[in-house]
């Protein structure tokens, strides 16, 4: 079954444990003796790349691809800084990766067999951010108490760098003469990456918080070695993650 038709529910099962461990501590929330100095953790989800460019077409076109193939599960870590109340500069790496498998769309080799080959389309971005809180993340008692609040929704963006790898390894067809041959193209490089995002935090203990976020990015790059001639690879897309982090102050560190 293509990727594409089981993505949602993929975002869906691998958030679950985070909501189901949100509703089994919803009480047990308690306080700091101050206010956080920052946060650190990691998020999965997933990739929705928008695969806007020729080569997308190209492949898509001569090969039984489409462009929800694309898709695919990231993971990453994140590191946060509170530098104002509702205020957070953000450090963050996640990776994403997809490998399909195809064949040539209206060929048959020798043999009346499929000619096949795959395709693997790996991002890396490694950026930093700024979070605005919109509403208080905490309350504080005095000088020696502060309490998390249970929904906290956010803002932000921020840039960085991407590092791609775009590769073909199998069989192919050359449209002038119809011989078939074995090749291995591959294009890789790194582009900088602007987003916006959003999301809510969502509080399980004093320390332990829910995040789920959504990311807009924009990325592209020329394309290179085997590729090269084509127009800019467009590695701009959505992702959707959730993730479990911890609070750090004065008394954890």
């Amino acid at each position: 079954m293509r990727f594409h038709r089981l993505g949602l529910l993929s975002v869906v099962a691998a958030l679950a444990p985070l909501v189901a461990l949100a509703q089994s501590t919803q009480n047990s929330r308690d306080f700091l003796f101050s206010r956080p100095l920052g946060s650190v953790g990691g998020r999965l989800g997933m990739n929705l790349p928008f695969a806007n460019s020729g080569v997308f077409d190209l492949v898509t076109d001569q090969l039984t691809l489409e462009k929800a193939d694309f898709r695919s599960f990231s993971f990453g870590g994140e590191l946060a800084f509170t530098i104002h109340p509702r205020l957070d500069i953000v450090a963050s790496v996640e990776y994403m990766g997809s490998r399909t498998p195809s064949e040539v769309r209206g060929y048959l080799n020798e043999a009346d067999q499929p000619i096949t080959q795959e395709t693997t389309l790996k991002r890396i971005p490694v950026t930093g951010a700024v979070k605005f809180f919109l509403v208080p993340r905490g309350r504080e008692f005095g000088r020696f108490a502060w309490t998390p609040s249970r929904f906290v929704p956010y803002v932000g963006g921020g840039g960085g760098a991407l590092f791609y790898s775009f590769q073909q390894d199998g069989d192919f067809v050359d449209f002038q003469d119809l011989s078939i041959f074995e090749e291995h193209f591959r294009s890789q490089g790194w582009s900088p990456v602007v987003f916006g995002l959003g999301g809510l935090e969502v509080s399980l203990t004093r320390r332990l918080f829910l995040d789920f976020q959504l990311r807009y990015e924009w990325a592209e790059n020329d394309l290179e070695a085997d590729f090269r001639g084509f127009d800019p690879i467009d590695l701009s897309g959505v992702r959707a993650t959730g993730g479990l982090f911890f609070r750090f102050d004065k008394e954890a560190l």
